[in-house]
């Protein structure tokens, strides 16, 4: 088939119509030899039926009494011309009469087609050789029934020969090879001639075709052949001069595309982010020079593999990567990443890359190197804590002061009223509360100075504030406060320390309840937004001024009597140390709201989200 594929189209067209003539003629011989074998069939069907009833109907009297010389004198007489031989089975299916063979009276016949005619309950025709002529026969049963009764009392069998009909099949044969001979060599010298009239100027099309593919579109064809291979010439002349013009136009946007390249590499190899693209299978695409300087990987040693493989020895990145191919981006977020020996903190952004149609086709990553930020962040927030140790200086010696005073007052008059009751009384009383305030401020003091010492773990918000609520049941219950607590039953998790934390939402509650003397309701809730993790505490207290709203979080700044201004400092340092934030919305006689958010363990999705 391969070999045929390969031969010009002029061989192929002329053997295609010669063995097409050829098919044709074969078909024809069939289906002329079959029908003149069905028409001969039917002839001999009819005839050898029509002999079989009349000489069943002469034979029925002799049959039944067993009259076998009659029986012979019938199958004589109508043996002869076509007809080859005439065979009359008694009842018992024993040989009545056969034409020509006497010797076969009173015996029973054992050949396959004899059996089965013996047996035949009805017409039966079959196709057998007669050997005593060497002649081929139809073989006509027809079984002979008493009248009235359905009893079988013999079958007579007719032998047509089918001589003349394979005779007139041969010579029919003959004749339509003689006509199919004559109507190949007319073909065969018809499709020559349309071969060459189709395939020379198919040629000469053909050959412009190849210099066009040589880029030699100069090149045209000039035929004048009054059919569809002309209209066929002149549109491929005009499909040229297009492909010409598209080419210059083609020429001039790749010149455009190359420069518009080069700009673009100049800006990836300028910029000192890291950048790499990944894409829907997680193959690494690009990466410029800013990303092999962060990481300390070689470009070949990424491109055209996976990330996974990459940066298996960095699950965090690997992780970040692998949300943000796996969903529709992410917000900026840090990550660490181990250079060698050194741990570097990343900050994280991956946006999806669509094409013309909208359809994903990868994700972009871009990520800058905060390691030395951080540090510096670190180095400012110890300058700024030092820079407040004045502050704090003057306000501790403020707020020690008077228990100080309290302490030495009772102690100078000690040695004095040491017999009084009344003054051990107060002094039990007074001392003891004095010296619990001074290391209540000692202790707050410290817990501001030192940075929490963090275990963290993965933790959901919505266990620790249900542990903490159960804390002060008894304190809402007599200070007349409801609590609604409307937790997100799909809340990620976050990295956090649960005592902690414990600690944070402890503080906000007391400061709620406290805001309100005459009792009212203290809502909680949480949820996701914008990738971070938040819980909400409102209250419906006294609210506050825009003036203490503003220095809530200074440290020794505070509005109740009795209270040490170190509460919310701590809380807020706690936030900050867990990558977190605390804002707060107030209004006097509205109550507040302080809403604190974290960052997830793993970034949601726009699927998370809904």
């Amino acid at each position: 088939m391969k070999r045929f594929l390969r031969m010009p189209l002029r061989y192929r067209f002329v053997l295609s119509s010669t063995f097409l003539i050829v098919l044709l003629m074969i078909l024809v011989t069939l289906i002329v030899e079959n029908r003149q074998r069905e028409t001969f069939f039917s002839e001999a069907k009819k005839r050898g039926e029509s002999i079989a009833r009349n000489l069943a109907a002469v034979s029925m009297g002799y049959l039944v009494s067993y009259n076998y010389i009659a029986l012979k004198q019938n199958a004589e007489r109508v043996t002869g011309e076509d007809v080859v031989y005439v065979i009359i089975l008694d009842k018992e299916g024993n040989v009545a009469a056969y034409s020509g063979r006497d010797d076969l009276q009173g015996k029973k016949l054992t050949d396959p087609v004899s059996l089965k005619a013996a047996t035949a309950k009805g017409l039966l025709l079959q196709e057998a050789f007669y050997k005593e002529k060497g002649v081929r026969v139809l073989d006509i049963s027809y079984p002979v029934f008493m009248e009235n009764s359905g009893q079988r009392w013999g079958v007579i069998r007719v032998g047509l020969s089918l001589e003349g009909m394979y005779a007139d099949i041969r010579y029919t044969r003959g004749l339509l090879a003689f006509i199919a001979a004559f109507a190949i060599l007319l073909g065969y010298g018809g499709s020559v001639f349309l071969a060459r009239k189709i395939t020379k100027p198919l040629e000469e099309l053909v050959g412009a075709t190849v210099e066009v593919a040589k880029g030699n579109l100069e090149h045209r064809i000039h035929l004048s052949t009054g059919d569809e291979i002309e209209e066929l010439a002149r549109n491929f002349n005009r499909m040229v001069d297009e492909i010409l013009q598209h080419r210059k136009e083609l020429e001039a946007r790749l010149a455009e595309i190359a420069s518009l390249k080069r700009y673009t590499d100049y800006v990836l190899a300028s910029m000192s982010n890291g950048l790499l693209t990944v894409d829907r299978e997680g193959v690494i695409v690009t990466v410029n020079r800013g990303c092999e300087e962060i990481i300390g990987v070689r470009k070949e040693e990424m491109v055209g593999k996976v990330f996974t493989t990459c940066f298996k020895d960095n699950p965090e990145f690997c992780k970040a990567i692998e949300d943000a191919v796996g969903g529709n981006g992410s917000k900026r977020l840090e990550v660490s990443y181990r250079k060698g020996e050194e741990e570097l903190i990343l900050a994280f952004s991956a946006t999806p890359l669509v094409d013309t149609e909208d359809k994903r086709i990868g994700t972009l990553v871009i990520f800058e190197d905060l390691t030395e930020i951080k540090a510096l962040e670190e180095r400012m927030r110890h300058a700024d804590r030092l820079a407040a140790v004045g502050v704090i200086a003057a306000s501790l010696a403020h707020d020690i002061q008077n228990p100080l005073t309290a302490i030495k007052t009772f102690v100078q008059l000690l040695p004095e009223r040491a017999d009084n009751p009344a003054f051990i009384e107060r002094f039990n009383r007074t001392v003891p509360r004095e010296v619990n305030r001074l290391s209540t401020i000692i202790e707050n003091l410290l817990d501001l100075a030192r940075k929490p010492r963090l275990t963290l773990t993965s933790v959901n918000l919505n266990d620790i504030l249900q542990k903490t609520i159960e804390l002060y049941t008894v304190e809402f219950d007599q200070r007349g406060v409801e609590v609604d607590f409307d937790p997100d039953p799909d809340l990620l998790h976050i990295k956090g320390d649960p005592e902690y934390l414990t600690r944070v939402f402890s503080n906000l509650l007391v400061n709620a309840f406290q805001a309100m003397p005459d009792g009212g309701r203290i809502s909680i809730s949480t949820g996701v937004g914008e990738g971070k993790v938040f819980a909400r505490i409102s209250d419906t207290g006294v609210g506050m001024s825009e003036e203490t709203a503003k220095n809530l979080f200074n440290p020794f700044y505070t509005t109740k009597e009795r209270g040490t201004g170190l509460g919310l400092v701590t809380v807020k340092n706690i936030v900050e140390e867990h990558k977190g934030e605390i804002t707060v919305e107030s209004a006097p006689g509205k109550g507040t709201t302080f809403t604190i958010y974290f960052p997830a363990e793993n970034i949601p999705t726009l699927e998370h989200r809904v």
